[in-house]
């Protein structure tokens, strides 16, 4: 067998850059490192993820690809601050999935999100594209806010379908967002039990809008309710 000098230094290179995609805090040592880094997936920490050894996923990856972490029981919480894009299914039927951390979504696949029962809320800023079902039969999810950041959204086929508690959406962008005629359907506000919150300045117009008017009596200025909206950004 061949022998190679490796300097002390390098060692802990390579074991702080192990620390940095794993979350770990203490001592690895050299014997276990080649173990440890054929355990780091294409995200990091995801190979933890998909095995069940994690549960919280903190990720800096800026897109997350199809099914990456389809139906994951064990999945808590997502935080991937750079993400702007995640793909078909990335997280459909993650079921405990109750945190969602993701600032920079800027779009999504189909059913990126569906059956994510766990989740109650979503503040998602910077959403311009949630595609077919992006959200669908998430049962448990009662607010969506979304955009701000963005001059309007794109709310798809079936987008919160069958978000049965889903009573609140708050809808931040200038300009008057599209609404397909079935992304709200199976929800609370459908059945006429919750507001859609709009800026002050395009109440009149949404109350007029294609498919929007479906919802006219149940939207209200987002400045009028701070205790529901935390009011205009």
């Amino acid at each position: 067998m061949s022998e190679y000098l490796i300097q002390s230094g390098t060692l802990t290179a390579i074991a702080d850059a192990i620390r940095d995609k794993t979350g770990e805090s203490g001592q690895i040592a050299p014997e276990d490192m080649p173990d440890k880094i054929s355990n780091i997936g294409p995200d990091g920490r995801l190979s933890a993820v998909l095995d069940g050894t994690i549960t919280e996923l903190t990720t800096d990856v800026e897109t997350i690809t199809e099914y990456a972490l389809y139906q994951r029981p064990a999945l808590t919480a997502v935080h991937a601050p750079n993400c702007t894009y995640a793909a078909n299914s990335a997280f459909n039927k993650c079921a405990a999935l109750a945190v969602l951390d993701m600032p920079q979504l800027y779009s999504t696949g189909n059913y990126t999100f569906t059956g994510c029962t766990a989740l109650t809320q979503v503040v998602l800023p910077n959403l311009w594209h949630p595609l077919n079902s992006a959200f669908s039969s998430c049962s448990n999810l009662q607010k969506a806010d979304i955009g701000g950041t963005q001059p309007k959204t794109e709310f798809y086929s079936n987008c919160f379908k069958d978000c049965a508690a889903l009573d609140t959406l708050i809808v931040r962008g200038a300009q008057i967002s599209f609404l397909n005629s079935t992304s709200l359907e199976g929800t609370a506000i459908a059945a006429g039990n919750g507001y859609i919150y709009v800026p002050a300045a395009l109440v009149d117009s949404y109350k007029q809008e294609t498919n929007w008017t479906l919802y006219a009596e149940q939207i209200r200025a987002i400045e009028d309710h701070p205790d529901i909206t935390g009011g205009a950004v």
